[in-house]
């Protein structure tokens, strides 16, 4: 079973998330619900997920600064960036740091499939990384 993380500093975004996701049919186990991305940054150091679900714009580090100190620090796993912003700023420094796939909210259930289709399809893909 795979691990994913939702970091969001509005809960009931993580409930729609959730919701949306049916994480479960994936294979996939949630890991953690954070509110708070510093708490969220500890827990991906000590423990990686496979799949990092963030919110781009959240107090102390934003989704990108959280894509940054991964990939600074070598951790491998895949983040999807949500936002309702859309800032080509946003995406292009999203890209920069090698995160997936970027949702514009409210995101719909084909995005989702879509989404869920590839990161599966790339999970599968990968050597055991952990």
């Amino acid at each position: 079973m795979y691990r994913v993380m939702i970091v969001d500093d509005d809960k009931w975004a993580i409930k729609d998330i959730k919701h949306s996701f049916s994480f479960p049919q994936w294979g996939f186990e949630i890991s953690g619900e954070y509110l708070d991305s510093a708490e969220a940054l500890e827990k991906i150091l000590s423990a990686p997920p496979d799949l990092i679900l963030s919110d781009i714009r959240m107090e102390p580090y934003s989704g990108l600064d959280l894509a940054r100190m991964c990939a600074e620090k070598g951790i491998a796993s895949l983040f999807v960036m949500i936002s309702g912003y859309d800032h080509f700023g946003y995406a292009q420094e999203a890209f920069r740091y090698s995160v997936f796939d970027y949702l514009l909210k409210p995101i719909d259930d084909r995005q989702v499939q879509e989404l869920m289709q590839r990161v599966c399809a790339r999970l599968q893909s990968r050597p055991d990384l952990y």
